[in-house]
């Protein structure tokens, strides 16, 4: 790298992703961050879904999400103590099933271990690669497993302050 035609300011997570993807197309960069060392630190909380969709374009993804862990619960904390739990067990949408197997054919698709197919980090039949959530390029669901919310409909503002 004598001749670098990028510069980076910066060693962060969007420093060396910008690097990644640079180096992914061989073009010459020369990164340079106030730190003198790299940190032993993450601050990361999660990896955004629309991340995952780039890790999958450089290949990575699949490691990535077997290296992480799947969050449980969200604590929101305030002057030290915990102010709210929020469980994450089960939260989730489907796109699809197999439609073929005893839970598919009873209604309880979500028991599908033939073919559930998850809005995040699922392996989708439709595009034949995995799903990475409400930021992925598309997302294709069968009509079974979309809710038709009528235009009509009176959704408060703001449920909390009720």
């Amino acid at each position: 790298m004598n001749n670098p035609t990028v510069l980076i300011s910066g060693a962060g997570p969007s420093g060396l992703m910008m690097a990644a993807q640079l180096a992914m197309f061989q073009v010459p960069f020369r990164i340079i961050d106030k730190n003198e060392d790299h940190t032993t630190q993450s601050r990361a909380l999660v990896i955004h879904a629309r991340s995952l969709e780039i890790f999958d374009q450089m290949g990575i993804a699949n490691e990535a999400i077997k290296q992480g862990e799947k969050a449980r619960a969200v604590n929101l904390i305030a002057n030290g103590k915990r102010k709210l739990r929020f469980n994450l067990e089960g939260v989730g949408c489907m796109v699809d099933s197999c439609r073929e197997c005893k839970y598919c054919k009873d209604g309880l698709e979500q028991y599908c271990a033939k073919e559930n197919i998850q809005t995040y980090i699922g392996a989708n039949k439709h595009l034949g690669k995995q799903t990475f959530g409400g930021y992925s390029e598309r997302i294709i669901a069968d009509e079974d497993f979309v809710l038709h919310v009528p235009e009509n409909l009176d959704i408060p503002r703001n449920p909390g302050n009720s």
